[in-house]
């Protein structure tokens, strides 16, 4: 299984001459509370991490100035890693989550997190309910009560949101777990590039007691399918290797040196600076020779890309269109039907307004003078985004 995955990602992987340059960051336990943490990692992988990554769970104030001003005012761009979590919740129980903001009973706590994230200003990248083609949240397809049309009609809606409210520098980060050999597919799970800032993929070397894999045993295979799914840039949102079952530092060589130029589509990667649920240890000095491998790896001209580099890394039919919310699933007609009893109600408010407006504008114009135009502005870049 693994060498067919290698060989497949050879028919996208290109050669490493074509590659662009490549934003490296961390994931840093602590740093919304401790932002001086950024300093120490960068000193101590020799240069400062053009991206930070931190998590939020569902519930909590996503997005606070300070943890997003330690980041933005040491060059590295945000991303916050944003779960909608279930309090009680256990693997292999039914989750309500996705239904509760498909359906708009979260809509309350979604707008306040939009106009908190609109208020920053500056650009954030948000990666929401990521790894959702798992069973291990309570926004995993394979959760009983969880469907692929609902979870799309719930990124939808919280995209919807935020857009609504103005959140226009939130960059959204949708990120599955690497296919593992297409036991774990991911294709229906897209919400469609409307909807859609980045795309991302999250995959580990946990080596021992499971199998020591090659970054591109890891993510070839997934790569081949996101290439092909969207044109959005790509990123890998998480990645470390684990100590026991081979040589990390050899892995984090070959990964840095001849694995990660090829995949020419990907342009940041956030490796996850921590330990793993089996206790792996992803930590790039777990070791002295792993942390001498990654010093020398990040030295590479190739990964001089700074965090407004990741600003600018956008697709070509990226634009900033106003995206109404979308119709509710089929099981929320409760709060459809309330919805469209209010939606009548201000139609016909409107009308009546419309009505008494045409008849003034009668009265008052000249006759033979045309009617008044309206000025439509166009919809612009924001150079932020």
């Amino acid at each position: 299984m693994l060498v067919v995955a290698a060989v497949a990602g050879a028919i996208v992987l290109a050669s490493p001459a074509a590659a662009q340059t490549i934003a490296i960051g961390g994931r840093i336990p602590g740093v919304p509370q401790h932002p001086e943490l950024i300093d120490a990692y960068a000193r101590a992988v020799g240069r400062s991490p053009a991206m930070v990554s931190w998590y939020r769970e569902w519930g909590q104030t996503v997005f606070d100035e300070p943890s997003l001003r330690a980041a933005t005012s040491r060059g590295a761009a945000p991303m916050i890693t944003w779960e909608p979590t279930a309090p009680g919740w256990r693997q292999g129980e039914r989750s309500t989550i996705l239904e509760t903001i498909a359906t708009g009973a979260a809509d309350g706590y979604l707008r306040a997190q939009a106009i908190a994230a609109a208020r920053w200003r500056k650009p954030i990248l948000l990666r929401f309910a990521p790894e959702m083609n798992g069973g291990w949240s309570p926004w995993g397809v394979r959760v009983p009560g969880n469907s692929a049309g609902l979870y799309v009609a719930a990124w939808r809606h919280a995209v919807a949101i935020f857009r609504s409210a103005g959140a226009r520098n939130v960059l959204w980060v949708w990120c599955p777990n690497v296919d593992d050999g297409g036991a774990l597919p991911f294709t229906a799970l897209y919400p469609g590039d409307r909807w859609v800032d980045w795309v991302g993929l999250d995959g580990y070397n946990w080596g021992r007691p499971w199998d020591w894999l090659s970054f591109t045993a890891i993510f070839a295979s997934s790569y081949d399918t996101m290439v092909r799914l969207s044109p959005k840039p790509m990123l890998i949102a998480e990645t470390g290797s684990g100590e026991d079952g081979g040589s990390k530092a050899a892995w984090i060589r070959d990964m840095f040196g001849r694995e990660l130029p090829r995949f020419t589509r990907v342009r940041a990667l956030v490796w996850f600076n921590g330990a793993g649920d089996n206790g792996a240890d992803f930590r790039f000095d777990s070791s002295a020779s792993a942390a001498l491998a990654f010093r020398q790896g990040l030295s590479s001209p190739l990964y001089d890309a700074t965090g407004s580099a990741v600003w600018v890394a956008r697709s070509p039919s990226s634009k900033f269109t106003p995206v109404p919310v979308p119709p509710l699933p089929k099981h929320g007609l409760a709060r459809a039907s309330q919805l469209a009893a209010r939606a009548c109600g201000i139609a016909a408010a409107c009308v009546a307004l419309a009505v008494v407006a045409v008849l003034a504008l009668r009265r008052s114009r000249p006759r033979g003078a045309p009617p008044g135009r309206r000025r439509h502005r166009p919809n612009r870049l924001n150079g932020q985004r």
